[in-house]
């Protein structure tokens, strides 16, 4: 989890029959990463809350990585570019060759 900034924290307020309520979402949790090792892309759930345990208080938003290491969020709110995306997609590719050979379940050799 990511604990965010002052900064970059958001507050919000609404009032009902005269009653206040305040959120402030100030925790990113990553809570799912998907891989495609055929494009070398990398898709991730951000998920958007406060507390520990973590909860959510605003919509989650995706995040799509390509391979060239440039990126942008399903609301398009965020976007730039992570240069580490290639090597990083080839490392885990080795590793998850290496973990099923490892597991014993199938023999062979990676290539």
């Amino acid at each position: 989890m990511i604990k965010l900034d002052a900064k970059f924290q958001t507050v919000l307020s609404s009032s009902f029959n005269g009653a206040t309520t305040t959120v402030t979402t100030d925790t990113l949790f990553v809570s799912s990463v998907r891989i495609d090792f055929t494009t070398g892309a990398l898709y991730a759930t951000l998920r958007k809350g406060t507390g520990s345990p973590f909860a959510d208080n605003l919509p989650s938003v995706d995040i799509c990585v390509n391979p060239d290491g440039t990126f942008i969020s399903s609301d398009g709110l965020w976007k730039g570019s992570v240069a580490s995306v290639p090597a990083l997609v080839g490392a885990l590719r080795t590793q998850f060759d290496q973990f099923i050979l490892a597991s014993g379940a199938v023999t062979g050799e990676a290539i």
